[in-house]
């Protein structure tokens, strides 16, 4: 049984190898275009209303705009190459 989780383990961590290139991707492409534009464009008509929980609410989906940015990179097999 202990062969069995080390190869779990050598599977999950080849899983998450190449995320770091997406965070440097999203890093430079955050300094030339705006997420948060995308995210007021979903979010528009109940922002306003949210209370103490407006900025929190948008920085959650502005980190969700930017997933899946990153998401829809990963499975076009788009990585950026420094």
């Amino acid at each position: 049984m202990p062969e069995n989780t080390k190869s779990s383990r050598i599977v999950s961590i080849n899983a998450l190898r190449g995320f770091d290139m997406f965070w440097i991707t999203i890093y430079v492409i955050a300094g030339i275009f705006d997420f948060g534009i995308i995210a007021k464009i979903f979010i528009h008509g109940f922002y306003t209303e949210m209370g103490t929980f407006q900025f929190t609410f948008y920085a959650f989906c502005v980190l969700t705009v930017k997933w899946l940015f990153v998401y829809f990179l990963y499975r076009q097999k788009i990585f950026l190459k420094v």
